[in-house]
């Protein structure tokens, strides 16, 4: 069972954003920087780094000490001024499988419904999601929807690129959807292994 009581989730910075850093003092003016393919930034006067899966903030204090060693003020604010769209990714027995925009706030049960619901032999009771982790293996959440309280402080908040997943009534067809459905949509990894994850949903 989960509870919260506002969305976790905090935007991590992704490659192809665009960020601008604005220099309070010796640097006047903005300068806006890209996040290039393999997540590193280069920004003036300092050596690059790498930038993807950092907070706004986490970068930005980052950078102000960075600009500390070359800098007799390095105070700056940092701003997004673009990035590429963000989804969610809903499958199995709903209506419409496929992405949907991703929006703070969103929970599980939310994106089903966007999806157009379960259909008749959905395993509400092993409905799970697929999460992101940055590793090679991604964390997954199991939900019992038939006893989740209807409150939504009861629910899970989704994050960008989750996955939502309502298998069939039936998990010992599992690994073959797995193979055939999940492994298509993952949009961080081909690498799922069906072992992984049937054991627990068994039980």
């Amino acid at each position: 069972m989960y509870s919260q009581s506002a969305s976790p989730y905090r935007y991590a910075i992704q490659p192809g954003d665009v960020l601008r850093i604005d220099f309070a003092t010796e640097l006047s003016g903005n300068r806006d920087i890209t996040v290039q393919p393999d997540g590193w930034i280069s920004p003036p006067h300092i050596p690059a780094f790498q930038a993807s899966r950092l907070t706004l903030e986490e970068l930005e204090d980052k950078l102000e000490n960075a600009y500390a060693k070359v800098l007799r003020f390095s105070d700056l604010t940092l701003d997004l001024v673009s990035s590429h769209p963000l989804y969610i990714y809903v499958g199995g027995e709903v209506t419409l499988n496929g992405r949907l925009p991703y929006q703070e706030g969103t929970t599980v049960r939310q994106a089903i419904l966007q999806a157009g619901g379960t259909r008749k032999g959905a395993a509400l009771k092993k409905a799970f999601v697929i999460r992101d982790t940055g590793k090679d293996i991604p964390a997954y959440l199991v939900f019992d929807f038939n006893n989740l309280d209807p409150a939504p402080y009861h629910d899970l908040y989704l994050q960008p690129k989750d996955i939502v997943i309502v298998p069939k009534t039936g998990i010992s067809k599992f690994s073959h959807f797995i193979d055939s459905y999940i492994n298509e949509i993952l949009p961080f990894s081909r690498s799922v292994n069906a072992n992984y994850y049937s054991e627990d949903l068994k039980r």
